[in-house]
């Protein structure tokens, strides 16, 4: 049987009440195509487009291959396309192709999406997408919040493994948020991936 394509459901059960929440992922989950890809052509148009992504193809290739960071490579093409611009610009540009994915949603994701919202789950994104277009088109969809930061596209871009960990997992679940008198996050990693993010984080 096909599985359902959400990361994970978890069902909780708080002073004899059942309480669900629905965790989706973003690009490849509720979208058929790579936002980033789609955004950069919507901002500039496809020739600008595919001018950069040659320029920038000896990198690409390496990358499809595993020899060079995706991570890096991303942040090149990114800084390639949208260095200098003011943040309301972008920003703007991001709340207006939220309205475009919806052209590239997969319907069956939303349909199931629409039916935990119905039975009362609280829907969540995970993405390491760029926050100012997945935030404004999940608030279109009824997403209750999204999930996306710096730390977690980094890690993910390099294959290291992290996760939120004690008091935050406990904040997530049963405040929708922080823990009132915790406003730390905190977060596990692995010695060995830890190591090298540190490193990263340092160059």
């Amino acid at each position: 049987s096909k599985k359902p394509p959400f990361v994970v459901m978890v069902v909780l059960l708080m002073k004899n009440a059942k309480r669900q929440i629905a965790i989706f992922d973003f690009d490849g989950t509720i979208t058929s195509k790579d936002t980033f890809v789609e955004f950069v052509k919507f901002v500039f148009g496809l020739r600008r487009m595919v001018l950069a992504f040659l320029l920038y193809s000896p990198i690409i290739a390496l990358m499809k291959v595993g020899l060079y960071s995706r991570g890096k490579a991303k942040q090149m093409l990114f800084s390639h396309f949208f260095k200098g611009m003011e943040y309301k610009r972008f920003k703007k540009h991001g709340e207006a192709f939220a309205e475009k994915i919806q052209q590239f949603t997969k319907a069956d994701v939303l349909k199931l999406i629409k039916t935990q919202q119905g039975k009362g789950s609280r829907t969540y994104v995970i993405s390491a997408s760029i926050t100012e277009w997945v935030k404004p088109f999940c608030d279109l969809i009824g997403i209750d919040s999204v999930i996306a930061t710096e730390v977690d596209r980094i890690c993910r871009e390099n294959g290291w493994r992290c996760s939120l960990y004690g008091g935050s997992v406990i904040g997530a679940v049963r405040h929708n948020g922080f823990i009132p008198w915790d406003h730390d996050i905190d977060m596990a990693m692995p010695r060995k991936d830890y190591d090298e993010f540190l490193n990263y984080m340092q160059t």
